[in-house]
């Protein structure tokens, strides 16, 4: 969709995880298969089933055991807890920061038409341009998205 179609409808997803995030709520599975839009353009967020009344984490570990959602949206805290613990010194964690998280990939998937990665970890090929920072062109000279990459499938 274009920037402009987005736009509405993004801000739409953001007033209601809003809502959700006052409430006390954290979804752990936004993602573009979660937000219905009906024939005036309204959203509407579903799929429930992760979803917690709960605002912090109190170790890494509940992290890992607790570890939600789909792992294209999920946020590099899920995906490595251990690194990302050492490198930030954490010992609570705002889980309201992993919808924050999915609402930027499913951002980028709705403008772009493709996910940016496949998981935010060290592993995949596309988040390590971003993770290590300084590499944003590098990321866009090789995701799928770019017309020099889509000729040359």
């Amino acid at each position: 969709m274009n920037e402009n179609q987005a736009r509405g409808i993004f801000k739409q997803i953001l007033s209601g995880l809003n809502y959700l995030h006052d409430k006390g709520i954290c979804h752990w599975d936004i993602k573009l298969e979660n937000i219905l839009i009906d024939d005036q353009k309204w959203i509407k967020i579903i799929d429930f089933g992760f979803s917690e009344h709960r605002e912090t984490f109190a170790t890494q570990s509940d992290l890992r055991l607790n570890n939600k959602g789909t792992p294209g949206y999920m946020a590099p805290e899920l995906n490595e807890p251990n690194d990302i613990s050492k490198l930030f010194k954490i010992e609570t964690f705002d889980i309201k920061k992993c919808d924050v998280f999915a609402l930027g990939v499913t951002l980028f998937t709705m403008v772009v038409g493709r996910p940016p990665f496949v998981m935010a970890n060290k592993q995949d090929n596309l988040y390590r341009f971003l993770y290590f920072g300084k590499r944003v062109s590098r990321f866009w000279e090789t995701h799928p998205s770019s017309d020099k990459l889509e000729t040359v499938s």
